[in-house]
C-alpha cells in the first residue's frame, strides 16, 4: 500500500475512534440515554460502520477510489437529523390539513388526536416516500440496519423502521413507546404505540399498535398479545431499543460474512465455553455444537466434520438433526472441493 493509502486508512480509523467516542458520550450521559436520542445514535452507528469498512478496505490493499465506490462512501455522512425534521414537517402539514377538513378550527395537537397523527405519518413515510420492508429477509444486508441507508434506499429492518417512525412521531408532538418482540431468541421484530389511547380527545378506550415493518398497519392491542403470547405490552427503554438495533446490525454482518441464510434460526450464537475449552469430549451438546460451528466459521472443516458427526449420534430432535445434516452436506462438499483442487495441483 502506498504511503498515501496508509494515511487515508489512518484518517478512516481516526474517524472510527472519534465516532465511537461521541457514541459512548451519548450513551453514558449522566441523565441516562433517552429514547429521544435514538436518531442521533443511529446516525453515529452508521458513520462508524462506513468508516470501519473504508479503513479495512484500504488496509487490504484496495485503492481509495475503488474502496469508496464499493461502500458508497459519503452516503452515511451526508444524512443529518435535519432530514428527519424535513419528513416530520411533511407529516405535520398533512395532519393539520386533515384536522382542518374535519372542522377543527384551533391548531390541533397530535397528542390530542393520535389516530389522525398516525395516519399522517403513514401517508408520508409509506405512500409519499415509499419506505417498506426489504424484498428478502432484512438480515441479509447490513444496509437495512443503518438509518442513513434506510432513508436513501427506502428499505429497513423492523427496528430501524420503528425508530424512524418514533423519530417522526416525536417531532410532530406524538409521544409513542416501542418494544422489540420476537418469536425466537433474537428480538427480531419491533412494534410501537401511542402513549395515549386512540380517539379524539383521548377518550376512546381502543388501544392500537403500529407495525412500521408492514407500512404502518394498525393491530389491536389484544391481537399483538395473542400473536406473541404476552400478558401485557411494556415499552422498552432507549438502551433496550438501541441494543436491539445493534443486534440486528451484528446479525446482518454475521450472515453476510459467513454466507449463511439470514433468518434468525440460522444465526447461532457461539459460546465462550466452546471457544476456550479444549476438552471437546466432555462438552455438553449445546457447547459441542458451538465448537463445531466455531471450527466451521474459522475454516477448520475437518474438525467441524468430526464434531458434527459426534453430535449427530446423540441428537434426538428431528428438526435439529435435519439442519445438522444439511450443514454436514455443505462441509462434505467443501472438503471434496479441497481434495479436487489438491489433486489438480499435483497433476
Amino acid at each position: 500500500m502506498t504511503s498515501l493509502g496508509v494515511n487515508v486508512a489512518d484518517e478512516a480509523w481516526d474517524m472510527v475512534g472519534s465516532t465511537r467516542s461521541k457514541f459512548a458520550e451519548l450513551v453514558k450521559r449522566s441523565e441516562g440515554f433517552r429514547v429521544e436520542s435514538l436518531g442521533k445514535a443511529a446516525l453515529l452507528v452508521a458513520l462508524e460502520d462506513e468508516a470501519t469498512s473504508l479503513a479495512m478496505a484500504l488496509e487490504g490493499g484496495m485503492s481509495r477510489g475503488d474502496a469508496e465506490d464499493m461502500i458508497n462512501v459519503g452516503s452515511c455522512s451526508t444524512w443529518t437529523l435535519g432530514r428527519l425534521d424535513s419528513i416530520a414537517e411533511e407529516a405535520r402539514a398533512i395532519f393539520i390539513a386533515g384536522m382542518a377538513q374535519n372542522g377543527e378550527k384551533k391548531p390541533p395537537q397530535a397528542s390530542d388526536f393520535p389516530l389522525a397523527a398516525l395516519e399522517a405519518i403513514n401517508e408520508v413515510l409509506f405512500k409519499r416516500h415509499g419506505y417498506k420492508r426489504p424484498d428478502r429477509h432484512h438480515n441479509g444486508d447490513p444496509q437495512n440496519s443503518l438509518l442513513p441507508r434506510v432513508l436513501e434506499e427506502g428499505r429497513g429492518s423492523p427496528v430501524l423502521l420503528g425508530v424512524l417512525y418514533m423519530e417522526i412521531a416525536r417531532r410532530i408532538g406524538l409521544e409513542v413507546e416501542g418494544s422489540p418482540l420476537s418469536e425466537g431468541p433474537n428480538n427480531d421484530y419491533f412494534i410501537l404505540w401511542p402513549r395515549r389511547k386512540l380517539g379524539p380527545g383521548g377518550d376512546n378506550n381502543i388501544e392500537m399498535v403500529v407495525d412500521a415493518y408492514e407500512e404502518g398497519f394498525l393491530f389491536k392491542h389484544d391481537e399483538i398479545l395473542e400473536m406473541f403470547d404476552l400478558k401485557e405490552l411494556q415499552g422498552a427503554s432507549g438502551l433496550e431499543i438501541l441494543g436491539s438495533m445493534l443486534a440486528s446490525l451484528q446479525d446482518a454482518h454475521w450472515a453476510k460474512a459467513i454466507e449463511c441464510r439470514p433468518e434468525p434460526a440460522y444465526l447461532k450464537r457461539i459460546s465462550l465455553e466452546a471457544a476456550v475449552d479444549g476438552q471437546r469430549g466432555v462438552l455438553p451438546e449445546d457447547a459441542r455444537l458451538d465448537a463445531a460451528l466455531l471450527a466451521y466459521h474459522n475454516g477448520d472443516l475437518d474438525t467441524a466434520w468430526i464434531e458434527l458427526g459426534a453430535l449427530e449420534e446423540c441428537l434426538k430432535d428431528a428438526l435439529m438433526k435435519g439442519k445438522l445434516n444439511l450443514l454436514m452436506g455443505r462441509i462434505r462438499f467443501l472438503l471434496d472441493q479441497e481434495t479436487w483442487t489438491d489433486d489438480a495441483n499435483v497433476q
